[in-house]
């Protein structure tokens, strides 16, 4: 005889165990903004993050590995709940029509501004390096803001 336990365990299962999978995944990147732009990959300029920003957003570095929320406040501070020993800010930049951080680490001080492309998914986005084009994350909005 099948439990009622079991049966319930099913369920949620079958409710929450793809989504979860499929919420874990990134999208294969192109290796730099110049392959981006060959994919023909759409540009997205400020109108279009000021949806996402400020907000929570989850990141995975060119390094891949785990993601980590980034949180852009509207007081222009930057959180990475994950990584207790950084702090920074952000502001959007209308020469690279995107966004620039600011990450404070306890031996050095690093800032970058991005071009942003969305992936072909609709759902993430490429962020490439506004120096020299090449690429640093993907990212999506985070559930909750």
């Amino acid at each position: 005889m099948v439990s009622i336990r079991y049966l319930t365990a099913c369920a949620i299962l079958i409710a929450f165990g793809p989504a979860q999978a499929l919420a874990q995944d990134f999208p294969e990147h192109p290796g730099n903004m110049k392959d981006a732009e060959a994919q023909k990959l759409a540009r997205v300029g400020i109108a279009e993050l000021k949806v996402f920003i400020p907000g929570s957003i989850l990141v995975q570095g060119k390094k891949g590995g785990t993601s980590k929320t980034k949180i852009f406040k509207s007081d222009n501070s930057l959180e990475i709940p994950e990584n207790m020993n950084v702090s920074g800010t952000w502001k959007f930049n209308e020469k690279y029509d995107g966004y620039c951080n600011t990450i404070v680490g306890r031996n050095r001080t690093t800032e970058n501004c991005f071009f942003v492309f969305k992936a072909a998914d609709g759902v993430h986005y490429f962020d490439y390096d506004a120096e020299n084009g090449f690429y640093s994350a993907v990212w999506r909005p985070a559930a909750n803001k």
